[in-house]
């Protein structure tokens, strides 16, 4: 896991950060990418796994279960957070079909929660396998 902490006009925040995860003993690429402001707001979870969306709406137009790499965005997890205490878990997901490499997805999710972006000429990719074990 790295974290990198971000900053809103100009001024940082130690709640608000990129927390990237990687799998390093996965055969295929897999990862989370999750933007935080002391917990998480919205995530990427580029995995296998299965998510249920129990707490689905007839509006939010989710299947009960997404199976594969999915989007936890804020637009449809806000409802949770509203007068919330303690941060709240990310209860609604939508399937993600973005193909692409790391590098790519990265640049997909920072677009979409308006973080800058590196240059792009600045290639980023997940530590290989070997290189972690």
């Amino acid at each position: 896991m790295v974290e990198f902490p971000l900053e809103y006009r100009g001024e940082g925040d130690k709640a608000a950060r990129l927390v990237l995860v990687g799998f390093p003993s996965a055969t295929e690429l897999k990862f989370r990418i999750s933007l935080c402001y002391n917990a998480a707001i919205c995530r990427l979870d580029y995995t296998d796994e299965t998510h249920p969306n129990t707490r689905r709406l007839p509006n939010d137009g989710l299947p009960a279960i997404v199976k594969g790499p999915h989007f936890h965005s804020w637009e449809l997890n806000r409802r949770f957070f509203k007068g919330a205490p303690v941060a709240q878990r990310l209860e609604l997901a939508e399937k993600f079909t973005v193909a692409g490499g790391f590098d790519s997805l990265l640049r997909w999710f920072c677009s979409r929660t308006n973080i800058e972006q590196p240059p792009s000429g600045h290639y980023i990719a997940l530590p290989t396998r070997d290189t972690l074990l």
